[in-house]
């Protein structure tokens, strides 16, 4: 990879080169491991994986947002039509689960040529791998990880949902779950492809669709989740601009931060006014009650976590703003003696410029 790629993409690709130096040729099929040599000496072997592989995923990531839109739809019906839904859900559920293999096994396939590159004594070292190549495989690789974190978890229920026992499901935590699915699926595509600048009701689009989740998916936990949402922007509006789906991914990686790392019960999301770079922007404020953070300087580099997870939601979401013109710091402990715990806030340019934005494939 070349220097200007980040060094939290390096040390991923690392990692993938470590992976597939574990990987283990059948001694009963010589020929397996014969096919791949012969293929790595091929120029464009590893750029046409790579695209195998970015396709891959959009597919996986497209039969998630289907499969949302399904669950979003799901209601308490009894009947034909009830039934009906039902079985569309649980036919969309297995395709996710076929397109989630296709992917696994395309990363396999890219193992298979790593492991070839980087045998002792071989003539294709790892320095000659085509670099934008790999740079593609290791951000897809990156995106995959942050996005399926959760999303597997959300959905693992789904593989015994049938008509027969629709009564053990709770249809409108399915359905809440599957407005979230919609929006972080399509948010993951924006990570690869230019995003429309466009106007969005912050509180509709984003607070309510993320209050809705929370409360629904964890309404037994100890700590039940309460998002409240307040505005003191002085023109009382409560749009944002820039790309919908993208920033929603940003403000669920805060608040899923706040529950899961800090244990915190409610978080507080305040809308003000701000200024970015001599530029009118909006000031939105992440609280919570909950534990706080250790350290705010290291929070947004790639592998911190203190909850366990894969420490690149953060790193994802600092990016993204990043692309947005805008600002993400954080405060491990805030003033309000109701939302002690951590803050984030995000600075947000009031206008972009009319088009699309650029993504950026660094963390």
């Amino acid at each position: 990879m070349d220097c200007t790629t980040s060094s939290a993409l390096k040390t991923l690709a690392e990692t993938l080169i470590k992976k597939a130096k574990e990987l283990k040729w059948s001694a009963d099929k010589p020929w397996e491991r014969q096919s791949w040599v012969d293929y790595a000496k091929e120029t464009n072997a590893l750029r046409d994986e790579a695209g195998l592989f970015e396709s891959r995923f959009e597919d996986y990531s497209d039969s998630l947002y289907w499969l949302g839109s399904i669950m979003s739809e799901l209601v308490c019906e009894h009947g034909n039509d009830g039934d009906d839904k039902v079985r569309k859900a649980k036919r969309s559920f297995d395709y996710v689960i076929e397109q989630m293999k296709e992917f696994n096994e395309q990363r396999r396939r890219i193992f298979s040529l790593l492991n070839i590159y980087n045998e002792p004594g071989s003539d294709m070292p790892y320095s000659e791998i085509d670099p934008i190549a790999m740079e593609r495989i290791v951000w897809i690789h990156a995106l995959e990880l942050e996005f399926s974190h959760d999303t597997r978890n959300y959905i693992a229920n789904l593989a015994t949902l049938c008509p027969e026992n629709i009564g053990k499901f709770d249809l409108k935590k399915i359905s809440a779950t599957g407005d979230h699915i919609i929006a972080v699926s399509r948010g993951i595509l924006d990570s690869l492809y230019p995003i429309l600048v466009e106007q969005s009701d912050f509180k509709a689009g984003i607070v309510s669709v993320l209050s809705e989740f929370f409360n629904r998916r964890y309404n037994r936990h100890p700590n039940k989740l309460e998002i409240v949402y307040e505005n003191l922007r002085s023109d009382q509006r409560g749009d944002i601009t820039g790309g919908a789906y993208s920033l929603y991914r940003v403000f669920y990686n805060l608040v899923n931060n706040a529950m899961k790392r800090g244990n915190a019960s409610r978080v507080k999301i305040l809308a003000s006014d701000g200024i970015l770079d001599h530029v009118d922007a909006v000031k939105l404020q992440v609280m919570d009650n909950g534990t706080g953070l250790p350290d705010a300087d290291d929070v947004f580099e790639w592998g911190i976590s203190y909850s366990g997870g894969t420490g690149l939601g953060l790193a994802m979401a600092r990016r993204i703003i990043q692309d947005h013109h805008g600002k993400l710091t954080a405060i491990s402990h805030y003033t309000d003696p109701a939302y002690n715990g951590a803050c984030f806030e995000v600075v947000l340019p009031k206008r972009q410029s009319e088009g699309y934005l650029s993504p950026s494939r660094k963390l």
